[in-house]
């Protein structure tokens, strides 16, 4: 099987919790060096994280071809075999998360950085959205070269959830030209 695309979510996710005049700024990371969709830094204050899943693709977990971009860890990655093809929301493949806010909180997310590693074949396009508006619109899109090279792609854009509400975040990859899904 060939890997499409691989994730070292160094997930760089800058977030604003908001309550009242009061706000607190968080980064979060995901490295995968323990294999593993959960969360890897310690306990958040003031919101929860879901395990990293994929939708569309099984997700593995693996130290081959490890990150080597300014910033990786250089240890795990999630990856994915993505869908050929231009995007399409119901049947392109995506890793998803949430974000819970505790009580009398609203989380206002703004920056959003993983590593990317796309074969020959592989997703040229990220794009990511969010339950904030059922997916409709998406927070932003970047390229990612499908050169078998490791790549930081970072979002930048403002999101802000309902207070006391959970959302979730989808980033899908598009754009690979295989004749069916690696």
């Amino acid at each position: 099987m060939k890997i499409l695309t691989k994730i070292a979510l160094t997930v760089a996710t800058a977030i604003s919790l908001a309550v009242g005049a009061q706000a607190q700024t968080t980064t979060f990371n995901w490295n995968f060096n323990d294999l593993d969709g959960i969360y890897d830094g310690g306990t958040p204050v003031n919101f929860s994280i879901s395990a990293l899943t994929a939708v569309n693709s099984t997700l593995l977990f693996n130290t081959t071809s490890p990150s080597n971009y300014t910033g990786a860890s250089g240890g795990g990655n999630a990856s994915v075999s993505a869908k050929s093809g231009a995007l399409n929301l119901a049947k392109s493949t995506y890793f998803t998360f949430s974000l819970t806010p505790s009580a009398s909180y609203a989380i206002n997310s703004i920056a959003f950085s993983l590593g990317s590693r796309s074969t020959g074949s592989g997703p040229i396009l990220l794009t990511l959205f969010s339950s904030t508006d059922g997916f409709a619109t998406p927070l932003a899109t970047t390229a990612s070269p499908n050169d078998s090279s490791w790549n930081l792609c970072s979002f930048t854009f403002s999101n802000t959830g309902a207070t006391n509400a959970p959302f979730e975040f989808r980033l899908y990859g598009s754009g690979g030209n295989s004749t069916s899904s690696n």
